[in-house]
């Protein structure tokens, strides 16, 4: 992604989705994931290079699972953790083209009943 497009994207972000959403931050004494939570949108989710595979993206998903009815986010195509995401209950209802960025995104959706931590 280019300058041009992340100053964009961030923009997005802080005008239209932040005073919307909720964001949370996994810490434990350093901030290794967060995500930003709308009504029933993922709209942001992430957790450092260095802190993959132990856990904090499972935990992460698992909260926002118990705090939403139906969960649904747009990664694009070609993000890293489609799999993980899908390990996890989240299944593809779409494909559609982003109108920001040109680039194509999955419209992915889980209940309560089909997530991973879900009973």
């Amino acid at each position: 992604m280019d300058l041009a497009s992340r100053e964009q994207e961030l923009c997005w972000l802080s005008e239209g989705v932040l005073p919307q959403g909720e964001a949370w931050i996994f810490d434990d004494g350093e901030v290794r994931g967060a995500m930003l939570l709308g009504e029933n949108q993922l709209y942001g989710f992430c957790v450092a290079p260095g802190a993959r595979g132990r856990g904090i993206g499972s935990a992460l998903l698992a909260f926002a699972q118990v705090q939403r009815d139906l969960l649904r986010l747009c990664p694009y195509v070609q993000q890293q953790g489609i799999a993980f995401l899908r390990r996890r209950g989240f299944r593809t209802i779409a494909k559609q083209l982003d109108e920001r960025s040109g680039r194509p995104r999955l419209m992915m959706v889980a209940a309560p009943s089909q997530g991973y931590f879900s009973g």
